[in-house]
């Protein structure tokens, strides 16, 4: 899923269901996935591309790694339903803002 056009801040995916290992990013301005529902349980979310993507969202999934850009996790549950590692990549970022509950780990 990648966004190489405007801002998606508020109109950007609510649900997204992975069904294998998958990408997310933009190249173009900041994307979002907004109150809603990230879930794959098992399979790995990774974060491509120069721009920020923002998860206000409930995230369960097995792995995270931030490949490129800022991965900005905001909200409640936006890291604690990931039931593995959050890794970091050289030249990545991972950005929090506003976690509610504050992270288990």
């Amino acid at each position: 899923l990648f966004n190489n056009g405007p801002n998606m801040v508020n109109n950007g995916v609510r649900y997204l269901t992975l069904g294998s290992n998958a990408s997310i990013g933009s190249n173009g301005q900041r994307f979002g996935l907004n109150s809603g529902t990230v879930t794959g349980a098992g399979f790995t979310l990774t974060k491509v591309g120069n721009k920020d993507v923002w998860i206000n969202s409930n995230v369960a999934v097995a792995n995270i790694v931030v490949d490129g850009g800022v991965y900005g996790a905001q909200g409640n549950n936006a890291l604690n339903s990931v039931t593995g590692t959050v890794t970091v990549n050289s030249g990545a970022v991972l950005s929090m803002y506003s976690l509610l509950p504050p992270i288990l780990r």
